[in-house]
């Protein structure tokens, strides 16, 4: 997947490459004023210089270890060179920098080392990554395609994932299929015993889906086989699309082009269980009513903002077909629902199942958000949290399927986003906790702290217009970032037009996304849960187990750091409105053994 800041449709072009590339651990700056001032502390990010997409993250059962790996510039902070980084972890919480994993020393990627995914048992049962290898700029969807600037080729690791051997015959699949591309790369590799079984193969073939599209026809979502990684059969589109359409007005579009598409399932909660489902694996029960197929994508050339990216989740069942090119017939994802993963600045979204293999975790590329191009900081971007995806149900109507229960009432099915549970150990001290004896007011300064955690549930009353908090607020209320809820127009918001004085260097443009309140039995509204994070200049919302808004804030005052309750219109009595309030330091650093 390929990015350029602060432009809605680029075009990548070749950057001069340094003679030779750095080995070792690369270390960041020491002690410098402008890279500091808004790195985040305990968000995964590259010791320096330019990182995008993450790229195969996967856990190691004999070495009881997680990799991720990112793509990276290691010289600066634009893109380009693009290699691939390294970092491991015990618990997805503190991590080690590794030397590059995949650096451009091929004929066949010499311009760039793409994203891709890592299988745990590949080639000779070791760990493979499957990769887009690039021997030619410029690539974009606005523009023709040159077909072989893109292939797909794999390397494995022998010593648990610490150094990798590209195959001799790299690429593996060397050209697209026969149509007039946007785009092709991004490979997610895949076992599916279910997927197998529909098509008459061997339980342990393996898959691949590649992020692709057809100019003037729309986006694809090509699949592959293969038994043994090295030699593919083109399946033809596990997914397709009409250009820039849209499912409904909770589920973005679809845009011109996707990258970075995973494919798996996700057992499908049963009704009015308590229970959130979060495990699955890459393959799943064909057509079952208890199991959802999902793929998610990112979609090109699809949004006002944001680089023209959307991260969307593609919710279904599989439909095996004959007409086919080729003589095992093709699988088909037929759509039941259609959501958006992160309404902020959150893309190329990756997919992995934890040590234990019952909970899908989800993480993404969080960009900058200059106004000025011409900025630098010495370091770009970072990744969002980890977060559980996973189905569930609510009795209340899209990004969701329903089901009529037996006294009347909807059962609503849609994917559902939380941050996992681990993060909790990054806890320090209370800063606040809501009790008879703190009575909160409006816009009374209730802690200050530019890393912090926020857990609060309120109702909403019918009067108000907006409800939630500022964040990150100066004593004089010249600077802050609002939080709210818009129960008008069922949406949740981030406003940053007071968020820096330097709206000449950062974007001030407001965030928001869909969000409805589910009206529950007895004529009861549901509850507006809001889990938020501030990790300096990231903002993370998280809604009712299924919502999520990241974006960027730059305060320019050092003194902004104050937290209050917002709310316009009428709300009454606080104290009936604001039901649970939690506020903690956040003290963990993932990077201890940085410089």
């Amino acid at each position: 997947m390929l990015w350029v800041p602060l432009l809605l449709s680029a075009t990548l072009v070749a950057s001069q490459t340094p003679s030779a590339l750095p080995t070792g651990i690369i270390q960041g700056p020491s002690g410098n004023a402008t890279f500091d001032r808004y790195r985040p502390r305990y968000h995964f990010m590259s010791p320096k210089n330019w990182m995008n997409d993450p790229c195969g993250p996967y856990y190691d059962h004999s070495k009881q270890i997680y990799h991720w790996f990112y793509q990276y510039d290691p010289y600066a902070d634009q893109w380009g060179n693009i290699t691939w980084g390294h970092a491991t972890s015990k618990d997805m919480l503190t991590w080690t920098d590794e030397p590059l994993a995949l650096v451009t020393d091929k004929p066949y990627d010499h311009l760039g080392v793409f994203t891709g995914s890592t299988i745990e048992k590949g080639l000779k049962g070791f760990p493979t990554i499957m990769y887009t290898s690039v021997s030619s700029l410029p690539i974009s969807w606005t523009i023709n395609y040159t077909r072989g600037s893109e292939t797909q080729s794999v390397a494995w690791s022998e010593d648990g994932g610490m150094t990798w051997q590209k195959y001799a015959s790299n690429p593996v699949i060397p050209m697209p299929p026969e149509y007039n591309v946007t785009g092709w790369r991004d490979p997610f590799v895949f076992r599916s015993s279910e997927l197998a079984k529909d098509l008459g193969l061997n339980a342990e073939s393996y898959f691949a889906t590649v992020s692709s599209g057809i100019h003037q026809v729309g986006p694809r979502l090509w699949l592959y086989h293969s038994v043994n990684m090295l030699n593919w059969t083109f399946m033809g589109p596990l997914f397709a699309a009409p250009q820039n359409t849209t499912w409904s007005p909770w589920s973005g579009r679809f845009g011109f082009n996707w990258e970075v598409a995973n494919y798996f399932t996700l057992p499908v909660r049963k009704a009015r269980s308590k229970r959130w489902n979060g495990g699955g694996s890459a393959g799943g029960s064909s057509g079952s009513s208890q199991m959802w197929h999902i793929a998610t994508t990112g979609s090109e050339g699809s949004y006002n903002g944001h680089g023209g990216h959307w991260p969307l989740w593609v919710a279904g069942n599989i439909v095996k077909s004959s007409n086919s090119s080729n003589d095992l017939g093709s699988l088909t994802l037929q759509p039941l629902a259609v959501g958006v993963a992160d309404w902020g600045m959150y893309y190329a979204v990756q997919h992995f199942l934890d040590k234990t293999g019952q909970r899908r975790i989800q993480i993404g590329w969080v960009q900058e958000d200059f106004s000025n191009a011409n900025w630098h900081q010495g370091w770009m971007a970072c990744l969002g949290f980890l977060v559980i995806s996973a189905t569930g149900t609510l009795s209340g109507n899209g990004s969701w399927v329903t089901e009529k229960a037996s006294d009347g009432s909807l059962i609503v099915q849609k994917l559902g986003t939380r941050p996992i549970d681990e993060l909790q150990k990054f806890r320090g001290k209370a800063l606040f906790q809501l009790s008879n004896n703190n009575l909160i007011s409006l816009n009374h300064m209730l802690a200050q702290g530019m890393y912090v955690e926020i857990k609060a549930s309120m109702t909403v009353p019918s009067s108000a217009s907006k409800l939630g908090f500022n964040v990150l607020a100066s004593a004089d209320g010249s600077e802050k970032t609002t939080i709210y809820y818009n129960p008008s127009n069922s949406s949740i918001n981030v406003d940053r037009s007071l968020s820096t004085n330097r709206s000449d260097i950062y974007d001030t443009a407001p965030e928001s996304g869909a969000f409805a309140l589910y009206n529950l039995k007895k004529k009861k509204t549901e509850v507006l849960r809001l889990h938020i994070f501030v990790d300096n200049s990231i903002v993370e919302v998280f809604a009712n187990d299924r919502f999520a808004l990241t974006t960027r804030v730059y305060p320019s005052q050092l003194n902004s750091t104050g937290i209050s309750l917002f709310a316009e219109g009428d709300i009454g009595d606080v104290a009936n409105v604001v039901k649970t309030m939690d506020i903690w330091q956040v003290s963990g650093n993932a990077w201890p053994n940085r410089l």
